[in-house]
């Protein structure tokens, strides 16, 4: 059975072998392999990935007898509440942990008074506007993306 902790330092090697798994899964299609790796290295040093339980910053794990199998990070970012990253081991899609996940996120962030909160999504990634449609996102309008290279896709929800 999985369960979701504060992400600890010590978890960041775990977390990027789980990026680049569900990077590969999820954008294979989209990105080129080249690509792909470019981004895990510019966005997965272990020591970029810090702990944290602020509004700032929180970062959280999902594991499965003691390995790391998905993770989601929230935090604040240009005056508003952001999902940065919630990716899945793709072994586990569709087994909950994706929605336990980001129950604990959504928990947080309501105990500490956010009322909507935004994420980012390429448009081809199917896999993840699925799941976040189903979790009740829309679609907004927002110049303010802190996506360099592609349009993405900003997603609202109101908690």
């Amino acid at each position: 059975m999985a369960r979701v902790r504060l992400f600890k330092s010590d978890d960041a090697t775990a977390v990027a072998a789980v990026a680049r798994k569900a990077w590969h899964y999820t954008y294979k299609d989209i990105f080129s392999k080249e690509k792909i790796e470019e981004f895990l290295a510019a966005h997965y040093v272990p020591s970029n990935l810090v702990e944290g339980n602020t509004l700032r910053n929180s970062f959280w794990v999902a594991e499965d007898k003691g390995k790391v199998i998905g993770y989601i990070q929230i935090g604040q970012f240009q005056g508003k509440m952001k999902l940065f990253r919630m990716y899945l081991d793709p072994d586990y899609i569709g087994k909950g942990v994706g929605s336990m996940l980001l129950e604990t996120a959504e928990k947080f962030m309501v105990q500490h008074g956010v009322k909507k909160y935004v994420l980012e999504v390429h448009p081809q990634n199917k896999l993840g506007l699925s799941f976040y449609r189903r979790k009740g996102f829309y679609e907004v309008k927002d110049d303010n993306t802190d996506c360099s290279s592609e349009c993405e896709l900003v997603l609202e929800k109101q908690l």
